[in-house]
């Protein structure tokens, strides 16, 4: 996870982007050494006689590439919140359209939903009926840093305690603790 804190004034902001381990030209390189591998060696087969080894190749390089492609574009996402005076925004670009929301400051609240089991935890900003899942592709550590860093933030200049992170809730069984 990449969060950043920007604090300018008395507007803060949290930058939240998957933590990716290679760029998109890395990722390149990594897929053109797969593919030719496998290329080379179903290259040898077909030399050998074995010529339907060639489109099986194809098939599994075009998978490959097109999988390499999705990772890469989903580590693009970014989830911006904003927090000013009295207005929260949550802005989520993905690939694709980007989509926003706004919070009144004094009614919003945060919440994490703790699991017991294999789920993750779900962390969420919402107020009056709406909310917005955060944080998707963090892990449970970065979720419970980034739902404290939430808080800290929205508080500030905010005593009436409208934030709530003490509600906590088995996925699994539905159970309040």
């Amino acid at each position: 996870m990449l969060a950043t804190r920007i604090e300018d004034g008395s507007t803060r902001r949290i930058i939240i982007r998957p933590n990716r381990s290679m760029t998109w030209e890395q990722t390149k390189i990594v897929y053109l050494c797969i593919a030719s591998c496998s290329l080379a060696i179903a290259g040898a087969f077909a030399v050998m006689g074995f010529w339907p080894v060639l489109p099986f190749a194809g098939a599994e390089i075009v998978l490959l590439g097109i999988a390499f492609y999705a990772n890469a574009l989903a580590g693009t996402s970014v989830q911006v919140v904003t927090v000013g005076e009295d207005i929260v925004t949550v802005e989520k670009e993905r690939p694709g359209p980007r989509c926003e929301w706004r919070f009144h400051r004094a009614w919003a609240r945060v919440d994490i939903a703790w699991s017991s089991g294999a789920r993750a935890s779900r962390l969420a900003v919402r107020s009056h009926g709406n909310e917005v899942v955060l944080g998707e592709f963090l892990t449970e550590a970065e979720r419970a840093s980034l739902a404290a860093t939430l808080v800290d933030v929205l508080r500030c200049g905010n005593p009436s305690g409208a934030v709530d992170v003490s509600r906590r809730v088995d996925l699994h069984n539905g159970m309040k603790s």
